[in-house]
């Protein structure tokens, strides 16, 4: 269905009709949502991921086997030890669930505040009985409630502004820290997946008491070097922070399977940030 969805939109955009389609879609995904059934699902990792129709170009690309694998192997290589996982710019969960499945008894916490990507995750964590806390909320730096620029796509939406990402809506959200939802007193281990687009900063200022505090912790942060920008930041600024924070920083070299120095921090992709 997914495969015939891609094919479909492709031909109403050759045809020029590429908003008609994109104003059926929406009234389409408006119906599932009230009725809470996403009607589009994959299978990975033997983790079942539902979403609208919006999700579907994401959905293709997780379920072609392709998605961050390395990325993936250093999030698993990392879970063995965490005693809290946070999947903060959650989108649809699998990360958090992959957490959830892979590390029984862990604190699992997915923040996400596109709210179609809650009404899925939402979804997604019922589907599968994971006793995952779901915080419908923006990370930031402190809370209150902020301008979201939502994409009707799904995977840029933020709390920065950004050109060229495609149909936006800007709604407003709540927005709360990460120190705010972990709550004092947390030790342990600790993984962090940060994907935010752009907005990395600012959910990290918001984490430091947090991040601090831990006995150890792994970050996997979004590099993404124009949304980076946008917020008035750059890759080594994000870089110098994580090391402010006491962490080794290499870049995930997602075609090599290796890591490496961050380097200049210009490149598009994820960094892991350790501190044992």
């Amino acid at each position: 269905m997914i495969r015939l969805l891609g094919r479909l939109a492709a031909n109403a955009r050759r045809l020029g009709l590429g908003g008609a389609a994109r104003y059926g879609r929406d009234g389409a995904d408006a119906f599932f949502r009230a009725v809470r059934r996403p009607p589009l699902k994959i299978e990975v990792d033997g983790i079942e991921i539902r979403g609208f129709l919006r999700h579907r170009s994401f959905l293709a690309h997780l379920g072609g086997g392709g998605y961050e694998t390395f990325v993936r192997s250093q999030f698993l290589a990392a879970l063995a030890d965490a005693d809290l996982v946070l999947d903060v710019g959650s989108h649809t969960g699998f990360y958090a669930l992959l957490a959830s499945r892979g590390r029984p008894g862990a604190r699992v916490i997915a923040v996400e505040p596109d709210s179609y990507n809650v009404a899925a995750l939402r979804e997604n964590i019922r589907a599968a009985s994971a006793p995952i806390e779901l915080v419908a909320k923006a990370a930031s730096d402190r809370s209150g409630r902020a301008v979201f620029h939502q994409n009707l796509g799904t995977v840029g939406s933020s709390l920065v502004e950004r050109r060229g990402t495609g149909p936006i809506r800007v709604v407003e959200t709540e927005t709360t820290t990460i120190d705010e939802i972990v709550g004092p007193g947390a030790s342990g281990t600790i993984l962090l997946k940060l994907d935010v687009e752009g907005a990395e900063g600012l959910a990290l200022a918001g984490a430091e008491r947090t991040l601090r505090s831990a006995l150890a912790a792994t970050a996997i942060v979004e590099l993404n070097p124009l949304a980076l920008a946008a917020a008035g930041s750059s890759g080594p600024e994000l870089v110098q922070k994580l090391e402010q924070l006491g962490f080794d920083v290499s870049f995930l070299d997602e075609e090599q399977r290796a890591l490496v120095a961050p380097g200049a921090a210009d490149r598009k992709g994820n960094l892991l940030a350790r501190r044992v």
